[in-house]
């Protein structure tokens, strides 16, 4: 089937190897600003095709990672598993135009205004390109989902009497507030730098404990003066600034809790729209944040299901792949001789089947091992036989790197988790 964006793409500048060989240099940053734009305008103007592309058939193990992000080799390693990746677009990200409002707001904090990042366009446009083979197998879908994190266009004054407390369940922003990390801004020259604790200031930096990646939430405690109103048209013109002063513990206090508050629901909502995409595509949910997971627990967003059994067990368990090869080669591989890895995930599904009614945990833990021990035994075996007539394809190079089929789960980190209904 291929991809609507990719066949844009292939003709746009993006995908010329001379521009991407010189780092687009020919190009001016107006001109490379136009292309970006018309890319954006492409991506939303034909979202219905996009999401047209993802088949609806439930029985498929389909695999939803959202911003997670995935590796060109995490997506080569579970190429012969899962049937399709969906994954974010990492060059509609960088397509964003940024407000002069927003701008002009953030100079008056001390940020500069930043140029066009063309490294991370460069980092985006390869990474497709690698991927391109996977595209073409219909193995990866692209989707826009950064777009659900993007500000209003317009900036907002808003205001809670009780500090924004009531827009999430007691029991959801008691889990945000247990597991919040509040730490200090400080000036270092011209450029703001988190500190390692908390004390009254005119800067916060928020993010959450056992969440990985190093986003998180920036507020600063400014201060409103007004200068001018217009009794007729209701006009407001106001300075904003931002003291060198320290507020007060009282008020400070109000204006952490408040700001933890905002963020809860911001998060919040950001997880609940990927959900909702993934659900759209027919796809499980993964995760490698393990305050996401336990979020989607505490809303009753557990696993459930034979498909469910399945995803878990692929993602938290080591299986065999075919390393040190080519990646056309191994959709070649995936297209026509597939069978001993997708025989695998068969029988795995078939096995949980059962196992999945026990209820038990210490016999579904022995049940599990001795299950995953018996594939090992008769799978690798023939896998191992599906390697000797690959090897006459791709040549001595080709191996097969199979580690603890026994059952280990992933450490190190990374929680593999997903979620597949409510």
């Amino acid at each position: 089937m291929g991809s609507v964006l990719y066949d844009y793409l292939n003709e746009s500048c993006f995908f010329d190897e001379n521009l991407i060989a010189s780092n687009f240099s020919p190009l001016t940053e107006k001109q490379l600003r136009k292309e970006l734009q018309k890319y954006r305008e492409f991506c939303l103007n034909n979202l219905d095709d996009v999401y047209g592309e993802i088949p609806k058939d439930e029985k498929k193990l389909r695999v939803f990672s959202g911003r997670a992000g995935l590796s060109i080799e995490e997506l080569k390693r579970s190429a012969l598993y899962v049937e399709q990746q969906i994954i974010d677009d990492p060059l509609f990200e960088v397509t964003r135009e940024q407000d002069p409002n927003r701008e002009a707001f953030s100079a008056s904090l001390g940020y500069s205004s930043t140029n066009l990042d063309r490294k991370k366009i460069l980092e985006a446009i390869r990474y497709l390109k690698k991927m391109t083979p996977m595209v073409a197998t219909n193995y990866v879908k692209l989707l826009p989902i950064s777009k659900i994190y993007e500000p209003p266009k317009e900036i907002g004054l808003n205001y809670s009497k009780n500090y924004f407390s009531d827009f999430l369940p007691e029991p959801v922003l008691k889990y945000f507030h247990n597991r919040a990390n509040v730490r200090s801004l400080f000036r270092a020259g011209d450029k703001w730098a988190v500190a390692k604790g908390l004390s009254p200031c005119r800067g916060i930096f928020i993010d959450f404990k056992e969440h990985l990646g190093s986003s998180g939430f920036i507020y600063y405690l400014q201060q409103f003066q007004p200068t001018e109103f217009d009794k007729t048209t209701g006009r407001l013109e106001f300075e904003i600034t931002l003291p060198e002063d320290s507020p007060d513990q009282k008020h400070f206090e109000a204006w952490v809790y408040q700001s933890i508050n905002q963020s809860a629901n911001s998060f919040y909502k950001n997880c609940l729209s990927e959900y909702a995409i993934s659900q759209e595509c027919n796809s499980s949910f993964l995760t490698r944040s393990q305050f996401i997971y336990d979020l989607f627990q505490l809303l009753g967003m557990s696993e459930s299901g034979i498909k469910s059994h399945t995803t878990s067990s692929l993602f938290n368990i080591d299986l065999p792949f075919i390393d040190q090869i080519d990646i056309d080669l191994l959709f070649r591989i995936r297209q026509e001789d597939g069978e001993a890895f997708q025989n695998f995930r068969d029988n795995l599904e078939r096995g949980f089947r059962e196992l999945r009614l026990e209820k038990d945990p210490q016999i579904l833990q022995l049940k599990t091992e001795n299950l995953i021990h018996e594939l090992t035994e008769v799978q690798v075996r023939e896998i191992d036989r599906k390697m000797k007539s690959l090897k006459k394809i791709a040549g001595s190079e080709i191996v097969i790197a199979a580690f603890g089929l026994a059952g280990a789960v992933h450490t190190g980190g990374c929680c593999y988790c997903h979620f597949s209904g409510i």
